[in-house]
């Protein structure tokens, strides 16, 4: 990837109420983007580590997770 080139931004939204902790979009993510809280069991999402693939909103068995485009972010280098 160019160093500076622009990727779409999303949101990650969980709605906790639908979130039932199975933990499935955390094993579907390829890029460790979702790792389950020590404290809840609920997703926590590292934005650094995202690729807005959408594997995890696809695979939430309840619907919990929703990914919004919210504009452009430029891309960094990872090492």
């Amino acid at each position: 990837m160019a160093h500076n080139a622009a990727i779409p931004a999303v949101a990650f939204r969980l709605d906790a109420g639908q979130c039932v902790g199975c933990a499935v979009c955390a094993d579907a993510c390829p890029e460790r983007a979702l790792v389950m809280g020590s404290s809840e069991l609920r997703p926590v999402w590292i934005a650094a580590r995202c690729t807005n693939c959408g594997i995890c909103e696809a695979e939430c068995p309840t619907a919990a997770i929703r990914l919004a485009f919210s504009g452009l972010r430029r891309a960094t280098a990872r090492s």
